[in-house]
């Protein structure tokens, strides 16, 4: 499953204000509220990633947080990307400012749990590559944010 697939254009921010990582994550759950046909209300999508949120941060290194939960329902994984250019403190293994936030549910079903670890594992190659990053933040445009969201897929992925 690639980062790509999760997206659309319009659950893509780019430049957003200088919230802490609990208003990022409920930034990035309105920004769900979107047509993404999630199962449930928006407050039951938010509470699924504060908990998972609460047990261990998910701010990695390289500037990236991967917050994420489960849902019941049969549903195809669905997300939302903040590109922060100011970074923001996201409690990263590295305790480096994140710049980046994908939020991503999941189904709690076998398929939903195969497909979160690839998932996370892509991003994570993905968000590592220094010159996707950089290319990523300068975007000024989330149409052209997730065209190179699949440029860098085919290549680094590949």
């Amino acid at each position: 499953m690639l980062v790509s697939q999760v997206l659309e254009h319009h659950r893509i921010a780019l430049g957003s204000p200088p919230f802490d990582k609990w208003e990022a994550i409920r930034f990035l759950v309105d920004l769900m509220r979107l047509p993404c046909g999630l199962p449930g209300a928006p407050a039951s999508w938010a509470k699924a990633v504060l908990d998972r949120e609460r047990q261990l941060s998910t701010g990695l290194e390289a500037g990236i947080a991967l917050p994420h939960g489960m849902l019941t329902g049969d549903f195809e994984a669905r997300g939302a990307l903040m590109v922060h250019p100011g970074g923001l403190e996201f409690e990263a293994l590295d305790g480096a400012p994140v710049h980046f936030v994908l939020l991503v549910l999941f189904p709690d079903t076998d398929s939903g749990k195969k497909r979160h670890v690839e998932l996370l594992g892509s991003a994570i190659r993905m968000f590592t590559d220094a010159p996707f990053r950089e290319e990523l933040l300068g975007q000024q445009d989330s149409a052209a944010a997730l065209a190179t969201l699949g440029r860098a897929e085919a290549r680094i992925l590949s």
